[in-house]
C-alpha cells in the first residue's frame, strides 16, 4: 500500500510541472501578442505625429503667406481701391487745449 502511494505522488508531480510548463507557455504567447499590438499601434501614433507635423509645418507657411504686408497691400488696392495718401497732415493734442474729441482745434 505505501508503493501505491509512493508511486502516485511520483506520477502527480511531473503531471503539475507540465501543466505549469503548458501554461507558462500559453502566457508567453499571449504576452507576445500584446506586444507586437502595442509596437504596431505605437508605429501607427508616430505615423500620424509625423503628418500632424507636415501638416502644422504647411499651415503656418499658408497662414504667413496669407497674412504677408505685401498681400494685404496687393488686396486692399485691388478689391477696396484704397491708395496711400499723398499729404499727411499730422495734428497733436495737447492735454487742456479745449480740442475737441478728434484731436483738432475749433
Amino acid at each position: 500500500m505505501r508503493r501505491a502511494r509512493a508511486a502516485s505522488g511520483y506520477t502527480l508531480l511531473p503531471l503539475l510541472l507540465g501543466m505549469a510548463c503548458v501554461a507558462s507557455g500559453v502566457a508567453v504567447v499571449q504576452v507576445e501578442h500584446g506586444s507586437r499590438d502595442a509596437t504596431a499601434e505605437l508605429t501607427h501614433q508616430r505615423q500620424l505625429r509625423d503628418e500632424l507635423y507636415l501638416r502644422h509645418a504647411q499651415l503656418q507657411i499658408e497662414q504667413a503667406t496669407l497674412a504677408g504686408h505685401s498681400r494685404i497691400e496687393r488686396l486692399a488696392q485691388a478689391q477696396l481701391d484704397m491708395v496711400e495718401p499723398r499729404d499727411y497732415i499730422i495734428v497733436t493734442a495737447r492735454p487742456g487745449s479745449g480740442s475737441d474729441s478728434n484731436g483738432v482745434t475749433p
